[in-house]
């Protein structure tokens, strides 16, 4: 087993401490899990959308770009695979800026929402599935 490094042991333990919305809730994203049997994890089944926030020093913010059109394209290409993301457009803004004043970030921020087949069995079916949805 290789030793990891200070920087990296470091990071890992700060990330434990970001605040994340999954399973419908605000929480620790080191109290957040998914199973290994994820169905997402095994066929691809989920959709993204990468969302950046730039911090401007001057302003003592972050600014979101174009946030609502995000969440609109994701609900699009969400439904083209059958999946549901599971609250309105202005929700998903408030919640992601409750996000980012949470963590509390000084610097650039890449925002990813995800919605996926939560399901933990292994099958190819697609019917019947749990959908998951999380903002990290």
């Amino acid at each position: 087993m290789t030793e990891q490094a200070p920087a990296a042991v470091q990071q890992r333990r700060a990330q434990a401490d970001y605040w994340v919305y999954f399973d419908g809730e605000l929480r620790r994203y080191g109290d957040s899990h998914l199973g290994l049997l994820t169905h997402a994890l095994h066929y691809g089944t989920g959709c993204f959308e990468g969302i950046r926030a730039y911090w401007s020093e001057s302003q003592r913010r972050l600014n979101v770009f174009r946030m609502p059109e995000h969440f609109e394209r994701m609900r699009g290409n969400a439904r083209m695979l059958h999946m549901e993301v599971p609250l309105p457009v202005d929700e998903l803004c408030a919640i992601t800026v409750e996000l980012l004043r949470r963590n509390a970030f000084t610097t650039d921020v890449y925002v990813r929402p995800l919605v996926y087949k939560a399901n933990e069995e292994v099958g190819i079916r697609f019917h019947d599935l749990r959908d998951g949805f999380m903002i990290v």
